[in-house]
């Protein structure tokens, strides 16, 4: 589809657009050629495989799909074949004035260098005859020639220099636009290149891709040929799998029925062991009701039997005391006759009663001996009722062991039938499984034929592509000749470039040993701002320990401060005690004082024998009592002086509270105004800055607190 003599006019020309259009025509039609290429090699490895029959179906209407879009594709290539002659007629039509400005501008230059040429001829003709006719005379006046020469020259020159300097600046504006085109054909040149090369290579994939599906068609025509022997044989496989599928299952049905009858007689005689079982359990529940009351009736009988006795006994007492009494009756006085008369009418009356509790026993003895005669004969009907029912029994478990073997004989039948069943059900399954790989062998056959003649039609075609190939590696042969040629040239003017690049690279060695030594700076200065971090963090938390001894000692002050004022409040009720007891010691010396003093006035009216001894004991009294004051002020005096020195220590303790409030007051300050000053964001994360906001606030609360504490002792002491 391509013009090769348009392709080389337009090399030949210089166009960079057409030759543009021709090398994106070419890589356009071997893009598409390398497509269908592939889309024929990915069909037939796919018809290969018998497992991608199904999307072999979808590959089919893919492929139909592309080769009913095969018009839409030719149209639109005539289009791009159409548009692109459209363009270069366009350029050619563009570049037209541009070619004959340069033509003319070339002849007006030759014009204009054969007139210097001419002039000068002229000049150098002129020069040997200018010293000779320097002047000429006209009309009887003297004209200098040379002169005239030159205004003349002047008048012609000056309009000729204005032309030539315009020209110099149009073609040296042409020239720096032929630089920007030289500039963009050598862009172009290197991308035709790299054109050249991948689609030197597209055709060697291309050409190895062709090779590929021949062996792929030698191949698949080989499988086709091995898939219609494994169809014959699978037929013929088939043919017997459906006959022994129709035997298998003639015999099923048989076995089937043999097993619902087998089925039915075991259901039957389940439900006559069921029934057997059922009389067996009321027969055996019967018996025990039975035994049961038999114990009772056989209880109630030696109860009985023991009554009876237990009356015998008391009727043959009686009948002794009735005996005694009698011949005691009979021994009596005969004044111990009215109470012997009584005596027996009270015997006559006790023996009636006794005679008609003896009445009543009998009666009730009779009776129970009926009911004896009655439960023995209940219990030999019970025994015989008893063996008949063991005897019944017996059979009956003759009879349940006879069905359980038969049971478990028609249970062992039933299984192998069962496993019969699923065996055959198993290769009834097998079978239907092989019918439905071959429907699928069939129909993958059928797929593979109509791809077999695909393929060969497609075979054909690429065939035809392979002839425009051939043809097309010729006619790209002698374009890459020309490519190369071209290559060469700008191979040369690559070494420029590269020699260039070199020096640039040279120039930019000491701009990257300024790099290499500013990195170095930075790393220093980032190893001395880690080490001012490092010194800082250490300042920071000398001085939190700093203030940690300043509060535990303020807290130590705090707890000798409690403990001082206790000891104080000790001691002031202490002193107010011992007041108290001297107060009351004083009461009583001066009631004593004043008891003497009365004594002494009425002594003074005893005779004058007693006066002395009086005298003697009224000195002894008074030195007692001199000495009890003495002894008291010289306690008072120690407790005063104990006072003074515990009002000293609490004085000195005060103001050494003082100095060390005053004291905590200043770090505080000198802390606080440390921390507002310090710059926090650049010493430490935001953990640090949160850590820090809350020690001054834990900081200002203490402070507050503690000084409040202090001034608060100190005031109450």
């Amino acid at each position: 589809n391509l013009d090769l003599d348009k392709v080389e006019n337009s090399s030949e020309t210089g166009n960079p657009d057409v030759d543009q259009d021709v090398e994106n025509k070419l890589e356009i039609d071997g893009e598409q050629r390398n497509e269908n290429l592939q889309l024929k090699y990915i069909e037939i490895n796919d018809s290969l495989d018998p497992h991608k029959s199904q999307l072999l179906v979808n590959k089919f209407s893919h492929s139909n799909l592309i080769q009913s879009s095969v018009p839409l594709i030719n149209k639109s290539r005539n289009l791009f074949n159409f548009i692109t002659e459209k363009s270069t007629n366009i350029m050619e039509k563009a570049l037209l004035p541009q070619y004959l400005q340069q033509k003319e501008l070339a002849q007006k230059l030759g014009n204009c260098e054969e007139g210097e040429a001419g002039d000068q001829s002229r000049e150098d003709d002129s020069s040997g005859g200018r010293e000779e006719i320097n002047e000429v005379e006209v009309n009887g006046e003297e004209i200098d020639c040379g002169r005239l020469l030159e205004e003349l020259r002047k008048e012609l020159v000056s309009p000729f220099i204005d032309n030539r300097e315009a020209t110099i600046s149009r073609l040296t504006s042409e020239l720096r636009s032929a630089l920007s085109q030289k500039d963009a054909l050598l862009q172009q040149y290197s991308s035709a290149n790299k054109e050249r090369e991948s689609m030197v290579m597209k055709y060697a994939i291309s050409e190895k891709q062709r090779l590929d599906l021949q062996r792929n068609l030698e191949q698949s025509h080989s499988r086709l040929k091995q898939l219609i022997s494994d169809n014959e044989v699978l037929t013929s496989k088939l043919k017997t799998a459906f006959n022994e599928r129709s035997r298998v299952t003639q015999m099923l049905d048989v076995k089937c029925r043999e097993l619902i009858d087998a089925q039915k007689e075991l259901e039957k005689l389940r439900e006559d062991l069921d029934l057997r079982e059922v009389k067996l359990k009321w027969t055996q529940t019967k018996l025990k009701s039975e035994l049961q009351s038999h114990k009772e009736t056989s209880d109630k009988l030696e109860k009985a039997s023991l009554r009876i006795n237990e009356l015998k006994d008391e009727c043959e007492n009686v009948r002794r005391e009735s005996s005694e009494s009698i011949k005691k009756f009979q021994q009596s006085e005969e004044n111990k006759a009215v109470t012997l008369d009584h005596q027996l009418k009270e015997q006559h009356a006790r023996l009636i009663l006794e005679r008609h509790v003896v009445e009543d026993k009998e009666a009730e003895r009779l009776q129970l001996l009926k009911e004896i005669e009655t439960l023995n004969h209940r219990q030999q009907v019970l025994i015989e009722e008893n063996n008949a029912l063991t005897l019944r029994i017996n059979e009956l478990d003759a009879i349940y062991t006879k069905l359980k073997r038969n049971f478990d004989e028609l249970q062992v039948v039933s299984e192998e039938r069962l496993k019969a069943i699923n065996d055959l059900t198993v290769k009834s399954e097998a079978l239907e499984g092989t019918r439905l790989k071959l429907v699928a062998r069939n129909q993958e056959l059928l797929a593979t034929e109509s791809e077999l003649q695909r393929l060969q039609a497609a075979n054909k075609e690429l065939q035809v592509d392979m002839d425009c190939c051939v043809q097309r590696e010729n006619q790209m042969l002698e374009f890459t000749q020309k490519l190369t040629d071209k290559n060469v040239r700008l191979q040369s003017d690559f070494t420029i470039t590269e020699s260039r690049l070199k020096e640039l690279e040279k120039e930019l060695v000491p701009f990257r040993e300024q790099v290499k030594e500013l990195k170095a700076r930075i790393k220093e200065i980032t190893e001395e701002l880690r080490d001012e971090k490092k010194k800082r963090a250490d300042e920071c938390e000398l001085l939190a320990r700093h203030l940690a001894e300043q509060t535990k000692m303020a807290e130590n002050l705090k707890q000798l401060l409690e403990d001082s004022k206790g000891e104080n409040l000790v001691l002031k009720r202490k002193h107010q005690m011992t007041i108290k007891e001297l107060t009351r010691e004083v009461g009583q010396l001066k009631k004593k004082l004043e008891g003497t003093s009365t004594d002494g006035a009425v002594q003074e009216r005893t005779p004058s024998v007693l006066s002395l001894n009086e005298e003697a004991d009224k000195e002894a009294g008074v030195i007692y009592n001199e000495l009890d004051k003495q002894a008291l002020v010289d306690r008072v005096i120690k407790l005063q002086r104990v006072n003074v020195k515990r009002a000293e220590k609490l004085d000195f303790l005060e103001e050494h509270t003082r100095v060390l409030v005053a004291e905590l007051q200043k770090k505080t300050k000198i802390i606080q105004n440390y921390i507002l000053s310090e710059t926090f964001d650049a010493m430490g994360s935001n953990e640090r800055d949160k850590y820090k906001v809350g020690f001054k606030v834990r900081l200002g609360k203490f402070e507050v607190i503690n000084i409040g504490d202090l001034l608060s002792c100190c005031h109450r002491i």
